[in-house]
């Protein structure tokens, strides 16, 4: 089955579930322990679960009125719920697609999911309904609805009942998806100066964590000890992980990442990573035909070169491309094929000591020991 087949099978049993009811739904990006509100969380932290959650909003609430003009209670919770401050306020919206999006666009290594709600069943006393929404605002944008449970918190039961898990690995396609049908995506749901400031922070914070898991990765590379590289390709990984959370629309981290785990010698994963680079980022040349390589570890000749190929189609003065595709012919025993790559890799860039050390080898499977060390002994010239 395809990656969108299962996209819409999905959303097929989004629809087939609410079909017969007036619902509501949440998305999470990971299958958190319980749905709760974040007032609930900020009391469960300071150890004072004790205590009336209702009771603490009002107060809250009776606090914030110092600092504004509105009188309504509910608009106040509404507004501090907005602007990100702690209340017994828990998210909903009156589409599945913007569900969708909230399912999928964090924790890229976890499975997210879609919590569906009976607005008629045993929650319809706690649904807190938004009146003159306007269309253009956040809360209008998202089609916000909330529910305020008592306790702060909806019992897993109800919400075992109705809950579609949304694989990590489909997120991306996800995304892909509903921004291309529906139009849905960060700059649409947060369409304010507040969403723009909050990606700012999630922006700047990513480049961060990419920088310092670049670094460890550069260390892999440079130390020939095999503990040590292991360690500090281990670190660059979760690097790159936490750069991919903070902004998951970056190609290079997903990139990186794969590059680390093929170093690692998880191919599969790598080659997961680098089809995400490559969606988000269809015009990177380095992407293609590293994934070639990958495809070739796991026997895959005609998909290595097929990547390749179109790395070359992307950049034709791309060296690398041509010395990759040169190993995975040599790998496939396709000597003469690998040293025509090769030669137009030297082309390029004939002060490659790479390159050289690369012919030697392929004249040395040909059996062409003499040409083989005229080469070995030219990389050692330049190396």
């Amino acid at each position: 089955m395809t990656e969108l087949n299962r996209v819409l099978e999905i959303i097929g049993k989004i629809a087939k579930i609410s079909a017969d009811g007036d619902y509501i739904y949440r998305g999470e990006p990971e299958c958190y322990e319980k749905v709760t509100s974040t007032l609930y969380r900020q009391l469960t932290d300071l150890n004072l679960t004790h205590l009336d959650i209702e009771e603490v909003q009002q107060q809250e609430i009776e606090e914030a009125k110092r600092y504004t003009n509105e009188t309504d209670d509910f608009k106040i919770c509404m507004k501090i719920q907005h602007f990100g401050g702690k209340t017994n306020l828990i998210d909903f919206t009156e589409d599945y697609v913007i569900a969708l999006f909230f399912a999928a666009s964090g924790s890229p290594d976890k499975d997210g999911r879609i919590i569906l709600q009976n607005k008629k069943g045993q929650i319809k006393d706690w649904i807190r309904q938004i009146k003159d929404r306007v269309p253009d605002s956040r809360p209008g944008v998202q089609k916000s609805i909330f529910v305020q449970p008592p306790k702060g918190f909806i019992p897993n039961e109800l919400i075992k009942q109705e809950e579609i898990v949304i694989p990590k690995e489909l997120k991306r396609s996800i995304l892909d998806y509903i921004e291309n049908e529906f139009k849905i995506s960060y700059e649409k749901i947060y369409h304010d100066i507040y969403g723009f400031i909050g990606n700012q922070v999630n922006r700047w914070s990513a480049y961060s964590e990419f920088k310092k898991a670049e670094e460890l990765q550069k260390s892999g590379d440079k130390t020939d000890h095999s503990v040590e590289k292991e360690k500090h390709y281990q670190k660059a990984s979760e690097g790159y992980t936490n750069a991919i959370n903070r902004l998951p629309s970056l190609a290079e981290p997903y990139y990186n990442r794969g590059l680390v785990k093929h170093q690692l010698g998880e191919v599969d994963h790598a080659i997961e990573d680098y089809n995400t680079a490559i969606k988000l980022l269809p015009q990177l040349a380095e992407v293609y035909y590293n994934r070639g390589l990958a495809y070739d570890e796991r026997g895959e000749y005609k998909l290595a070169i097929q990547d390749c190929n179109t790395a070359i189609k992307i950049d034709p003065k791309d060296v690398n491309a041509y010395i990759n595709r040169g190993i995975i012919h040599r790998e496939n025993e396709e000597h003469d094929r690998a040293i025509d790559d090769f030669n137009k890799a030297m082309e390029l860039k004939p002060d490659n000591a790479e390159i050289y050390n690369n012919l030697g080898i392929t004249f040395g499977k040909k059996g062409e020991h003499n040409k083989a060390i005229d080469n070995f002994k030219k990389a050692l010239e330049l190396k």
